[in-house]
């Protein structure tokens, strides 16, 4: 059966409403059996299909677990009339997880494959060994699959209060994983924009020395913010910046961390005061650590730096590096060349790293 008389057939049989419980349930072991699409859609492209850099597609695709209700339910309490089967949400998935599918494939505007992953790991119902990341970076395996046979146990609780083995219900994973796709007001202190950044930045230069000051602005923007977002993704990124300066304090040890705000997004500003740029060639075109980042990043969040340049050790022109933003594109494995543009009559006094997160 080829992939499009497979869709066919499934849509057709899927969108009755007279079949009883039992033909349901045998539906769903035919289209297991015999109608699965083996070939992963992603795989099946090309990779030489150009990827576009797009953090609005990953706003876009994140919203769905709040916005749609094909996939709502996967992060929310079921409040509808009828109560939440288990069943019917693994068929809705096999339905339309080709929607999912397509925003992660290019060419064009395209889902950074890790946010996809990290999203399907915990929705999905395979059997398998797959694992999806918290936002303090732990993998966890407890995920959707997880509760299939207790709800089938104990078909009268709701599957957000279902027990789990370690004693946790299912609705703390869910919140669990709620707090790695979006920055919210209502999942706790730790969940905050401006609470989850300090506290990292402050871990990951807990034995430096450096001397962290968070601005006003970013206390009283970022307490309030409700953005989707791939929040590991976010933190990898933060992480190698923090490297960076740790490896550069003999520049200067003053760190300042500010947030804008702006009529699409905001600006998460970390200023390394006193450092400099010395090498252009390797701002350019990227290798390491900055390869790293801007992979990570893609379709996460934009990505520039801005800072003073030295060359002999003498202060030359200011420079920006555009790492990510309109128009970088991945063609397989290879990025394109960041953007470097010069400016003679500014001085920054250090380095600022700038990720401009979508709202």
């Amino acid at each position: 059966m080829t992939e499009k008389e497979a869709q066919l057939f499934i849509h057709f049989f899927t969108h009755r409403n007279d079949l009883t419980f039992e033909q349901k349930k045998k539906l769903d072991y035919l289209i297991a059996r015999d109608c699965t699409i083996k070939s992963n859609p992603i795989e099946s492209k090309s990779s030489n299909d150009p990827k576009e850099h797009s953090p609005k597609k990953m706003v876009e695709f994140l919203s769905l677990f709040s916005r749609d209700d094909r996939f709502k339910w996967f992060t929310h309490k079921w409040d509808q009339t009828e109560p939440l089967n288990i069943d019917k949400m693994i068929e809705n998935l096999r339905r339309y997880k080709k929607v999912l599918f397509d925003m992660v494939r290019g060419p064009g505007p395209v889902v950074n494959e890790k946010t996809y992953n990290q999203v399907w790991n915990f929705i999905q119902f395979d059997e398998g060994d797959w694992f999806w990341t918290n936002a303090e970076s732990e993998n966890v395996k407890i995920r959707w699959n997880s509760v299939v046979g207790l709800s089938r146990e104990k078909p009268d609780t709701p599957i957000e209060n279902l027990k789990l083995s370690d004693g946790k219900m299912f609705k703390d994973y869910i919140r669990m994983f709620k707090g790695c796709i979006e920055f919210r007001t209502d999942l706790g202190d730790d969940y905050r924009f401006s609470e989850y950044i300090r506290n990292m930045v402050q871990t990951f230069t807990s034995d430096s020395a450096l001397s962290l000051q968070f601005t006003d602005d970013f206390d009283n923007i970022g307490y309030g913010m409700n953005i989707y977002c791939d929040v590991v993704s976010l933190r990898a990124g933060i992480s190698i910046v923090c490297d960076w300066i740790k490896a550069y304090k003999v520049n200067g040890v003053a760190v300042e961390i500010g947030l804008e705000e702006y009529d699409d997004g905001y600006g998460l500003i970390v200023f390394h005061k006193d450092s400099y740029f010395s090498n252009r060639g390797k701002l350019e075109n990227p290798s390491g650590d900055f390869a790293t980042l801007r992979k990570r990043l893609f379709s996460v969040c934009d990505f520039r730096m801005e800072g003073d340049f030295k060359s002999n050790n003498q202060l030359q022109n200011t420079i920006s590096v555009l790492g990510l933003t309109d128009g970088v594109t991945l063609t397989g494995k290879k990025m394109s060349s960041c953007t470097i543009n010069e400016y003679a009559d500014k001085k920054i006094g250090g380095i600022k790293y700038i990720f401009k997160l979508y709202k």
